[in-house]
């Protein structure tokens, strides 16, 4: 877990442990490729701050985000 603007933001690895998602002070939910290091895809989830994200546990395609 990292801090972004005084707010603890999730670190999650995906199911098969080839990305890590976090969140955002902007409300980005960011995707990285963990064996590169670098940052998959950015995608607005929020007005605010992402605080949290979470993927599913059966639809590996799809990530919940909290606000």
């Amino acid at each position: 877990m990292g801090m972004v603007s005084g707010y603890a933001c999730s670190l999650v690895f995906s199911p098969d442990m080839s990305y890590v998602i976090n969140g955002d002070a902007d409300g980005r939910l960011i995707i990285w490729n963990w064996k590169t290091t670098r940052i998959f895809e950015r995608i607005k989830a929020h007005d605010d701050i992402c605080i949290d994200a979470k993927w599913h546990w059966h639809e590996k395609s799809r990530v919940l985000t909290a606000g």
